[in-house]
């Protein structure tokens, strides 16, 4: 974290940040996150206390509906400032014709990602089922967002806003680890070593379940790790794509498996939304002249000497 403020402060001096491309992509994100809490306006009543006036309850309520789409779309300003002026080439996912170079392996990358997850998934099932002492229960009544007035709203707002915030802070982290690697920095095994730690269940009760919790989440990082180093690299379109689609994927195949018409039209509208947006990322545009292949283009990151 303090780290990354001071490249952040470096950045700020130096003036590589575009401020006003950022505040656009802030300002879009602040508003998805007021369509997602106008989604779940009608279900906020269940979280009532009745120790306060009701129309007081509402007050906060509106207080907190406008504050919140203000700090993330304050943090979103700075995180994809921040993100950008490290990878400049990011900006390029605007346009079409470099949205075509990056298109086909970012579509590997996707797939390989989405098969590694269902991989990893049916991995957990099968030690949950041989282990099932050590397992933690986790148990839910209905999925997240499933009591929204449209659950395919809260979802698609959850891919947008985590093809946004997401994809900035992967940057990030990827920039100051290849900073830390390529200048043999000391907290780089720190940080190593704290993340091993937390790969681990916090609210495990023995240490079998600690160690089998454990072996599951290195398994996921080791896998994640490989995936990015040797599919995605610098191609900005397959960060961006998966971000989306992982929030979506499940919630729609549960949606259109379900009963209930209400459930089945969500999804259908879901995976309708879901499809625009994938078609604007890898459909269209004609192959950009002059302009290299870079989706597994090699890159060190920019600006390491700024990094003392």
């Amino acid at each position: 974290m303090l780290i990354g403020i001071f490249i952040l402060v470096n950045k700020l001096k130096s003036g590589e940040i575009l401020w006003r491309p950022a505040g656009k992509v802030s300002i879009a994100l602040a508003l998805i996150i007021v369509l997602g809490e106008l989604n779940t306006f009608s279900t906020l009543d269940r979280v009532y206390p009745t120790s306060i006036p009701l129309s007081s309850f509402h007050l906060l309520l509106a207080v907190f509906g406008l504050i919140l789409p203000l700090i993330a779309g304050l943090g979103a300003w700075l995180v994809v400032g921040l993100a950008t002026s490290l990878y400049p080439q990011a900006w390029r996912i605007f346009r079409a014709p470099d949205r075509r170079v990056w298109r086909r392996d970012a579509m590997v990358a996707i797939l390989i990602t989405l098969t590694a997850g269902a991989a990893l998934d049916q991995l957990g099932e099968l030690v949950a089922n041989h282990f099932h002492a050590y397992v933690p229960v986790d148990i839910g009544i209905l999925p997240a967002s499933f009591d929204s007035s449209l659950p395919a709203a809260s979802y698609f707002v959850s891919g947008l806003t985590s093809c946004l915030l997401r994809t900035a802070t992967v940057a990030v982290v990827i920039y100051l680890v290849l900073a830390a690697l390529t200048r043999r920095k000391w907290w780089l095994g720190v940080a190593i070593l704290l993340l091993l730690i937390s790969l681990g269940p916090a609210d495990a009760h023995s240490l079998r379940e600690f160690f089998l919790g454990w072996t599951m989440g290195f398994l996921s990082a080791v896998a994640t790790a490989g995936i990015l180093v040797f599919f995605y690299r610098v191609n900005v379109l397959a960060y961006v794509g998966t971000a989306f689609l992982f929030p979506i994927l499940t919630p729609m195949v549960i949606l259109l498996s379900l009963s209930p018409r209400f459930f089945i039209w969500n999804g259908l509208v879901l995976a309708l939304m879901t499809l625009i947006v994938m078609g604007w990322m890898f459909l269209g545009g004609q192959k950009a002249q002059g302009v290299p292949p870079v989706a597994n283009e090699p890159e060190s990151a920019p600006g390491l000497s700024q990094i003392q």
